[in-house]
């Protein structure tokens, strides 16, 4: 590669190699990567809900006093 501000390719384009990656190949990572993106989203709505029920137990323990009050 050439140049100062932008790279450019040499007119010896026979001298590289260009990799042509297997259809089964690309499938697989595009599964790996979508089953990823699927438990990224499971977790962040399990996070949501577990701060929901964080909250709930902090105002009923602590602004509310309901264990104070059940004794």
């Amino acid at each position: 590669m050439t140049g100062s501000v932008q790279a450019k390719l040499s007119s010896k384009y026979e001298s590289y190699t260009i990799l042509i990656q297997q259809r089964n190949y690309s499938q697989a990572i595009v599964h790996i990567l979508g089953s990823l993106d699927d438990k990224i989203e499971v977790n962040r709505k399990l996070n949501l809900a577990l701060e929901e029920m964080t909250k709930a137990v902090f105002k009923s323990w602590f602004l509310d006093f309901d264990p104070v009050r059940a004794n």
